[in-house]
């Protein structure tokens, strides 16, 4: 929801509608996978179609911030402090959609296989941190970005 607050709050004017229906259907999505999908009172296993839907509607909201900048015809495309988090963001969802998607299967299969492709998950959330932490160090050269 901390993201859906960061791209609701990003100045672009495309899209406006789409991005403010999403965390609706985040929210259904939620209640149907709480009520029906999971058991989340389980030690063995963890929320894999709760984290898959989050990376898939954090996608989602990457692409529209892709598409936003594209359409603006704007010079600096690659300008802001907005375009290092949505990076880091878009790497980490990409990365993590399919880790989150196939790994209960992986748990059945065995853990080792389970625990080396978490350690793709770790260095995934690292990049992402970094370019955050890019981010904060370069709000002094774009002031007015976000």
């Amino acid at each position: 929801m901390c993201f859906t607050y960061f791209f609701i709050g990003l100045k672009q004017g495309y899209y406006i509608t789409l991005k403010k229906i999403i965390p609706v259907i985040y929210v259904i999505f939620l209640f149907v996978d709480f009520t029906i999908s999971e058991n989340f009172l389980s030690k063995r296993e963890i929320a894999a179609n709760l984290f898959t839907g989050e990376a898939f509607f954090l996608l989602v909201y990457c692409l529209l911030y892709y598409l936003s900048k594209l359409q603006n015809d704007n010079d600096a495309l690659m300008a802001g402090v907005d375009i290092y988090v949505v990076t880091g963001l878009s790497i980490f969802v990409v990365v993590n959609f399919f880790v989150f998607l196939f790994y209960d299967a992986m748990l059945a299969e065995g853990w080792r296989l389970a625990d080396n492709m978490w350690s793709v998950h770790n260095v995934a959330y690292i990049i992402l941190c970094l370019l955050i932490a890019k981010a904060f160090s370069s709000v002094k050269k774009y002031p007015d970005s976000i």
